[in-house]
């Protein structure tokens, strides 16, 4: 039973999965870090998806919306985004097979890196490093997550993969919207 009960419930998941399948390196590094039993892959990602969206709705009166994942990295023709594009591709066709909302945060985020026509500064990197050096920078030294974005030259996220204040924005604002056009429709 999900407890409580909720109203609405939305769901973004998959940026581990969609990272796992880049590199070894990343494979090995998540496989560890999660302790994960079996190795990463699309349609592993499509089961268990769809496994949490079968619960949600038996289990559940909610109304349930899925988002498309955050851009990985922040070149839109690069190898990371676009396995993030293929991996929202999955969350839409299971949106889809069970009549839930489809909110489109990486078609967003993909849209705006296009439109700003902006290289980063830095390059995507498997591992952990981008993002432990942005730990480091946030909780040693003090700087703030965005300010460490901007330093790096990325719009986005701060390490690639974790979101900055525009990024989570994003994300909020799809909800945001979600729910608005919830409060319009007829009791």
């Amino acid at each position: 039973m999900v407890e409580p009960r909720p109203d609405v419930v939305t769901v973004l998941l998959g940026t581990n999965d969609a990272n796992a399948s880049l590199t070894e390196k990343n494979l090995r590094m998540m496989t560890r870090m999660k302790k994960l039993t079996e190795r990463p892959t699309i349609d592993g990602y499509r089961r268990n998806l769809t496994a949490i969206v079968e619960r949600l709705t038996k289990e559940t009166a909610a109304r349930v919306a899925l988002l498309s994942l955050p851009a990985l990295g922040e070149e839109p023709d690069s190898e990371p985004v676009l396995r993030s594009v293929e991996y929202s591709a999955v969350v839409e066709q299971v949106a889809g097979a069970h009549g839930l909302t489809y909110l489109p945060l990486n078609e967003r985020q993909t849209a705006y890196l296009r439109e700003c026509g902006h290289t980063p500064a830095i390059a995507f990197r498997d591992g952990r490093a981008l993002s432990a050096r942005a730990a480091t920078q946030h909780f040693v030294l003090g700087r703030s997550f965005d300010s460490i974005s901007r330093r790096r030259g990325l719009r986005l996220t701060t390490d690639m993969i974790h979101q900055n204040t525009r990024g989570a924005t994003m994300i909020a604002d799809l909800i945001q919207e979600y729910l608005d056009g919830l409060r319009r429709l007829p009791r």
